[in-house]
């Protein structure tokens, strides 16, 4: 009864809050060059940085909501697993970052590891924020953007966005059919058709980028991304895989990277979203 109230004191002050900065913008819009000042006002906040310390290093990310700002902030403490294991890989490796989102990985492991990096993101809203970040960071040269969805065949194909989820930062998208994580049909969406390719298609056009670790966290499309990267996955190092979803469909996930000569190292009962594959 108190969370209800307390949503409904939060809901009251975020609309009067809102109502007041829009009817600010409002007028500020017919001041003298009005317009030029709600310019310079927008990219003030598309430019906010926030800078997070890793040891050593302070990262620096391009954060111009709450969710890039949240997943920032959060890097070390989200998914601690991936941290660990980034820490071990060695010095220079290619790392492939696939459903890179704002690229917080990708930006840690150039950094803290020397790694070339291939940052897979198909969402136009992560890709700005994405180039931002490898710029304010200075990996420029280490950190190259694949802004195409990944499948199982080359194609068009259609990118679907959920819409709670459409805004700089987001996730749950879906490449192909409007479904979410689970497999369960998308109510709301917004779609645009984009390029897909095949792992496997990626690297015959760009030899020397051929991975010696993958992570992979799209979303319910792990195994459609799998079955397109029989020769990527016969000399990878270790893969990192997002298990979420129905029993069988992560059996699935796993009998395609066995079959491709690689172990289960980690345990998803333990952590209940990523797994590691090592060749063994």
């Amino acid at each position: 009864m108190m969370k209800g109230f307390r949503q409904k004191v939060y809901f009251l002050y975020r609309r009067s809050v809102f109502k007041l900065v829009q009817l600010q913008l409002v007028l500020i819009k017919y001041l003298p060059r009005g317009r030029f000042i709600l310019t310079d006002i927008g990219e003030k906040i598309l430019g906010e940085k926030t800078s997070v310390t890793c040891g050593s290093d302070d990262l620096e990310f391009n954060t111009p909501n709450w969710l890039t700002h949240r997943r920032a902030v959060n890097l070390l403490s989200d998914e601690p697993s991936t941290i660990s294991w980034i820490d071990k890989f060695p010095e220079n490796a290619i790392f492939w970052d696939i459903g890179a989102n704002i690229g917080s990985y990708s930006i840690y492991a150039a950094v803290k590891k020397n790694c070339t990096v291939v940052a897979f993101e198909p969402s136009f809203l992560n890709l700005m924020v994405l180039q931002k970040n490898i710029e304010l960071n200075g990996v420029m040269d280490k950190v190259t953007i694949c802004p195409v969805g990944l499948s199982d065949s080359i194609g068009i194909k259609t990118l679907y966005f959920s819409k709670e989820n459409f805004r700089f930062g987001g996730a749950h998208n879906s490449l192909g059919e409007p479904r979410d994580q689970y497999g369960n049909p998308m109510s709301k969406t917004y779609k645009t058709l984009l390029p897909a390719e095949t792992m496997d298609s990626f690297i015959f056009r760009y030899e020397g980028l051929y991975p010696d670790y993958i992570k992979i966290d799209v979303d319910g499309l792990e195994l459609e991304i799998l079955h397109g990267a029989r020769k990527v996955l016969a000399l990878v190092k270790e893969v990192s895989i997002e298990i979420l979803g129905q029993d069988q469909f992560n059996e699935s996930i796993d009998e395609v990277l066995v079959q491709a000569g690689l172990s289960r190292v980690t345990d998803n009962r333990l952590d209940a979203r990523n797994v590691i594959y090592r060749r063994s």
